[in-house]
């Protein structure tokens, strides 16, 4: 599972000088103001600012954890590679979750072997796309996928907690630790992380 932070649409500390038109206030306000202004929209759940900020991120994880981060459909959009289109050319491409004991593990992965054998066969007959149908749902899949702060607030908020299946916890994890590798989401960082891990 990877997770890579593209793009991003401005600075979070843009979110606290749109949210300043609600009062009227068009003036520019330092750095200094403006997390300040953050920090008070999100401690009083005023999120609706967030939303102007977009993150491109590219994401690499199983299909059934990319399912899992679908179900959040409002502020995401997503394009994802197409085993329609596109071959796997070694079995590498399966996930294997790590809690299954190492006995399991090796016959997880004696499958996953057996299953792209039979992909691969299926490749010299016919089209990707029809070969595609056997792949387990552990196969990796690559996307691009934006969020704008707000919806991956959300996303966090929910997927982060102890009862969710543990590589889409993993997953939430890796989104919220690569926003401190661009300075322009170093202070949503700080907000979410403190908030997670205070609950947490």
């Amino acid at each position: 599972m990877k997770v890579e932070l593209l793009h991003v649409s401005g600075r979070d500390l843009d979110i606290a000088q749109y949210a300043r038109i609600s009062h009227g206030h068009l003036n520019k306000y330092s750095d200094e103001d403006n997390k300040k202004l953050l920090r008070k929209l999100f401690r009083l759940g005023h999120h609706e600012p967030f939303e102007f900020l977009n993150m491109i991120f590219r994401v690499e994880c199983s299909i059934v954890a990319e399912r899992q981060l679908l179900r959040h459909r409002v502020g995401i959009s997503k394009v994802e590679r197409s085993l329609r289109y596109v071959k796997l050319q070694d079995a590498g491409n399966f996930y294997i979750p790590p809690e299954l004991s190492k006995e399991t593990q090796e016959r997880v992965k004696q499958f996953y072997e057996k299953a792209f054998k039979l992909y691969k066969e299926l490749l010299n007959e016919t089209s990707a796309q029809l070969a595609r149908y056997i792949l387990p749902l552990g196969t990796n899949t690559i996307m691009h996928i934006q969020f704008n702060a707000r919806s991956l607030y959300h996303f966090l908020e929910l997927r982060l907690q102890d009862h969710v299946q543990p590589e889409t916890r993993e997953l939430a994890k890796a989104f919220l630790e690569v926003l401190a590798s661009k300075e322009e989401t170093k202070n949503l960082y700080e907000l979410f992380s403190e908030k997670f891990l205070k609950e947490g």
